[in-house]
């Protein structure tokens, strides 16, 4: 019985020894455990195992390559995930006073890319409006790109009135709109929900159009210095206004900054239907006022009493005819054209008359021939 017992006895032992053998495989555990993860992001590689403390050191391998040797932490941290970081990682950990050393299991950890950062755009393509103008706010994937959800920021708070394709349609803007606008979108890498990079920025401003000005002559019509002065005049000094520009039959002949007076030399060009505008200047782009009424400046009778209005309604009359009708010079080149039309008309039925005419005459003579025969 005893030579039984003590087999017995040697297979519990080794039973036991391959039980602790067992139990003490280290895991290795990622965290945050992820079914895959983005570059940029932080990971941390735990090794841990049942009986730390007669655990003299630690290791880390990728791809059966060391990263780490016989560290005395339990953990290995990436503080930057990068794609080389992709591959097939183990840990073990070295007992001295058993000189063992065990593996864990293999954890294949996947990289990928951020998706493609989304390009934000406005259309029509500038970044100043007037209130009560239309523009459209959108947010663009590259194409074949696939989204969850689409996102539209103003000042870094969400925009609700987008739809779900990052759209936002505004028919009457408003000083409201005014902001900096970004977009984002979410997308599923390998089962997981991702976020995009923020979109490039666009900063928007909604502004009053700028006050219509009037034009008129300068208290001192005429200087001694052969030229004449006009002054570009706003009513509500209040108004934000950044420079003016003037005009004579529709063409611009000077534009000043800061400045609303305008000085002319006296020359054979000098008569003309002038009118001016103001502006305002901002983030680079200039918005225009409405032009002022036109007056019609001329050197002659420059101080009598009704000059101005006169002269407001010979460009009145002259616009009318511009706009619904053709000028004098407009019917004489146009009566032109049809006279000589007409006469051109005219030579070719006289001549293919004439020629008929021939014909007919020369016919009745062989007729005529031909019977006295």
């Amino acid at each position: 019985m005893s030579g039984a017992n003590n087999i017995f006895i040697v297979f519990l032992l080794g039973n036991t020894a391959m039980m602790n053998t067992e139990a003490q495989k280290p895991f290795l555990r990622l965290e945050p455990e992820q079914p895959g993860y983005i570059v940029g992001e932080s990971l941390t590689l735990r090794c841990i195992a049942e009986m730390p403390t007669r655990i003299t050191g630690y290791s880390f391998f990728k791809d059966v390559i060391p990263i780490a040797i016989n560290s005395s932490s339990n953990r290995l941290t990436i503080s930057s995930l990068s794609l080389t970081d992709a591959g097939n990682y183990f840990c073990t950990y070295y007992i001295a006073s058993a000189g063992t050393q065990t593996e864990s299991q293999y954890i294949d950890l996947k990289v990928f890319e951020l998706p493609p950062t989304p390009t934000l755009s406005v259309e029509p393509q500038k970044n100043v409006f007037v209130v009560n103008q239309s523009l459209v706010i959108r947010c663009q994937l590259q194409r074949g790109q696939s989204a969850t959800e689409i996102s539209l920021y103003k000042n870094e708070s969400i925009i609700y009135e987008a739809d779900n394709f990052g759209v936002l349609s505004i028919a009457n803007t408003e000083k409201r709109n005014s902001g900096s606008y970004t977009c984002q979108y979410r997308t599923i890498i390998s089962g997981r929900t991702v976020d995009s990079r923020l979109s490039n920025q666009k900063t928007l401003v909604v502004i009053d159009l700028p006050p219509t000005p009037i034009l008129r002559y300068a208290n001192n019509v005429q200087s001694q210095s052969g030229q004449i002065e006009i002054v570009c005049e706003i009513q509500d000094p209040s108004s934000l206004i950044h420079g003016y520009r003037l005009y004579r039959n529709g063409g611009e002949i000077l534009s000043r900054r800061d400045v609303n007076q305008f000085v002319i030399d006296y020359s054979l060009k000098f008569d003309g239907c002038y009118s001016c505008r103001s502006f305002v200047d901002i983030l680079g782009e200039e918005v225009l006022s409405p032009k002022s009424t036109e007056v019609f400046l001329t050197l002659d009778e420059r101080n009598s009493s009704s000059f101005l209005e006169r002269d407001r309604r010979s460009c009145q009359v002259q616009n009318s005819t511009t706009d619904y009708g053709l000028s004098k010079q407009g019917y004489k080149l146009y009566g032109s054209v049809l006279v000589g039309k007409l006469i051109v008309l005219i030579s070719i039925l006289l001549y293919f008359g004439i020629y008929l005419l021939v014909i007919h005459i020369r016919r009745k003579k062989s007729e005529t021939e031909a019977i006295h025969r």
